[in-house]
């Protein structure tokens, strides 16, 4: 996409989300407003410096994440923690409040019209979507496909925004985003630099990446954040029964992290993940199961299973979701992306 159509399309969605209440969802509040509230810009470049760059990011953070800042006592914490407040809105709203923001949430098409209309218009933003499945299912596939389509306008099923891709397993493939940026008629090298990609190396430098990710997005608008694959690395890092508690629990807090940038940024969150084969179900029709227990189960907004069909097909399943029936659709994988199958 050129630049200048970048900064126009940035500049349409903050039109459209000028006129929201303060608590609108469509942008993040930067962290210097703070100190209209009579926090000392010292205090906030401190914050800054602890990986802080949003009023969102402050008010959601527990108390004691705040107090790990060095230099802030007891006293400051409060005192940032109720301006944090004051500019973001967190108590109870009403219900109807609540539907005109979920008015404002961008759903980003995946390539295939098939696909799109059994996920209500496309994936979510303000969400984690996961998806699951077999190696040669299509996940990776998908979310090549969607980095392109991110950066389309939201008429078109885009979110006029960046994609940003933390890869685990080495599967990022750069050439493989030409064919489809000019399927959607788009400029492969402008589409490419809208792509930041890193190479997590081990869970902790992934969840590392989640803070440099927050400050490139308190920048620029992202539209998108894709971990291929999220569960892959705290699998090998952490072996045994033994050390299962531990993998639990750092995984919950990569995920409640990333719950938090799609709730801060309003991007789509998408992440993949592995299956496993359960031995004790002979008898069940398909024994594979996800894995990452229930801390990963009740992160995801939205679970998406996909299995192979015929010769390039692929069966995508809602395997669940808040709001959508369970339900399957079929799509292709090809040349230039996800799109609907060919007969």
């Amino acid at each position: 996409m050129p630049r200048k159509q970048v900064v126009e399309d940035e500049e349409e969605v903050e039109e459209v989300g000028s006129d929201q209440e303060s608590g609108d969802i469509s942008g993040p509040k930067m962290i210097a407003e703070l100190e209209q509230q009579g926090i000392s810009a010292t205090d906030v470049k401190k914050l800054v410096t602890a990986g802080f760059h949003t009023v969102e990011s402050v008010a959601f953070a527990p108390k004691k994440q705040i107090l790990a800042v060095k230099g802030i006592s007891e006293a400051k914490a409060d005192k940032i923690i109720e301006a944090a407040g004051k500019l973001v809105p967190m108590g109870f709203t009403t219900a109807t409040e609540l539907n005109n923001k979920r008015a404002n949430i961008i759903k980003l098409t995946t390539g295939s019209k098939e696909l799109d209309k059994l996920l209500g218009g496309g994936i979510e933003s303000d969400s984690l979507t996961e998806i699951f499945g077999e190696f040669r299912t299509g996940k990776t596939q998908l979310c090549h496909t969607m980095c392109v389509a991110c950066q389309l306008p939201v008429e078109q099923g885009g979110g006029c925004g960046k994609a940003m891709y933390i890869d685990t397993e080495g599967t990022f493939r750069p050439e493989k985003i030409a064919p489809i940026a000019e399927r959607f008629g788009l400029n492969p090298t402008d589409v490419l630099d809208n792509i930041s990609c890193a190479r997590a190396m081990n869970s902790d430098h992934q969840e590392q990446l989640l803070v440099q990710a927050a400050a490139m997005m308190a920048e620029s608008r992202y539209a998108l954040v894709v971990v291929d694959s999220c569960t892959s690395l705290f699998r090998t890092d952490f072996s045994g029964r033994g050390e299962l508690s531990a993998r639990q629990m750092k995984l919950a807090q990569f995920l409640r992290a990333l719950t938090r940038i799609a709730a801060e940024f309003n991007v789509a969150v998408v992440i993949t993940n592995q299956v496993v084969a359960q031995v004790d179900a002979m008898f069940q029709a398909d024994p594979k199961k996800p894995i990452g227990g229930n801390i990963i189960a009740h992160a995801s907004t939205t679970r998406l299973y996909l299995r192979k069909g015929r010769g390039e097909t692929r069966i995508c399943k809602i395997y669940d979701s808040p709001s959508l029936p369970e339900n399957e659709a079929t799509f292709g994988i090809y040349n230039d992306g996800i799109c609907d199958a060919k007969d």
